[in-house]
């Protein structure tokens, strides 16, 4: 009887012990989770904080990625840039996206022709994206898919698993000078099955590679977020007519009538390698105040210094 009672007590003990475990597994789970929103959510504090003209908003431009992989059996270069967009905008909901392909996107960006190594045309590049007020032009491409295989275990026990990897490259040019804000390749490794490896693996394991790009998006969003974010807000001049100025960014970016925009000489041009032309900083040349905000475009007048001329750069003081 005791040794029935004891047993019972045991069979007990374990069903109490396993949902303790259960349970601390689960907080375990939960907590890691919070830990991770957490630190999201402190990143995005501190980028807020660190940003300036944090009351200004950026108009950013994504161009479609191109697809170097050569894949057939689906859009991947829509796929990220549309995914993209999306985690940009969770990132920095403050920035305003304008995707090429979306309605309103500047057609004379769009068919921005490129040289012969697939590089952006610099020059073209700001001189649209300036008209436009965008301040700066995330592109990029799908550079490859790669397969490998790795083996494990030992003796009778070996198996051999393949993995894919997909290698997104993702710039952002800087619409002040046409340099490159960021210039970096995102990696992103994911195991599929082996067995049904063929030499047409990119087209074969299209929901491996859409699941690997997905995965990247986040990662990239945020690094783009954060490079863009550190960046001073500026605009551009874009015509001059008697005393009247009128600059590329309006009541959509944050101006308002009454505002004082530091006036910067943008007209110096210097060459770069493969014969690519770029826009050197000005000085300082004077100010201007904001008399009417439109939607996407400011009037201005000049306030102090020299006059104004059409490409040059403003900036909060």
């Amino acid at each position: 009887m005791i040794f029935k009672s004891f047993k019972i007590r045991g069979v007990f003990c374990r069903y109490i012990l396993l949902f303790v475990l259960l349970t601390a597994f689960g907080f375990l789970v939960s907590g890691c989770s919070m830990v991770s929103d957490a630190k999201k959510k402190t990143s995005r504090i501190v980028r807020n904080f660190k940003s300036p003209d944090r009351n200004l908003s950026r108009k950013i431009g994504i161009a479609l990625f191109e697809d170097e992989a050569n894949l057939t059996d689906r859009d991947y270069a829509m796929l990220i840039q549309t995914g993209l967009a999306t985690a940009i905008g969770e990132e920095c909901p403050q920035l305003r996206l304008m995707r090429q392909g979306q309605k309103g996107y500047p057609r004379d960006l769009s068919v921005i022709r490129k040289p012969a190594d697939g590089r952006m045309d610099i020059f073209s590049l700001i001189s649209v994206g300036r008209k436009h007020g965008f301040d700066a032009i995330v592109d990029g491409r799908l550079l490859d898919i790669t397969s490998t295989e790795k083996k494990h275990g030992f003796l009778w026990f070996r198996d051999t698993t393949r993995f894919l990897q997909v290698q997104i490259l993702v710039e952002i040019y800087d619409m002040e000078t046409g340099a490159k804000l960021l210039d970096e390749t995102f990696r992103r490794e994911i195991e599929v099955d082996a067995m049904n490896a063929t030499d047409s693996f990119k087209n074969t394991y299209g929901p491996a590679i859409s699941t690997a790009a997905e995965e990247l998006l986040p990662v990239m969003g945020q690094k783009i977020c954060d490079v863009i974010s550190a960046r001073a807000w500026h605009g551009f001049v874009v015509s001059t007519q008697g005393g009247k100025i009128t600059i590329s960014a309006g009541e959509k970016a944050g101006l308002k009538a009454g505002d004082e925009l530091a006036l910067f000489s943008g007209a110096r041009t210097i060459k770069g390698q493969g014969g690519q032309q770029f826009m050197t900083p000005g000085l300082k040349s004077g100010k201007i105040r904001i008399t009417t905000v439109f939607p996407e475009s400011s009037e201005a007048i000049l306030v102090e210094g020299e006059a104004a001329g059409e490409g040059d750069v403003v900036k909060t003081e």
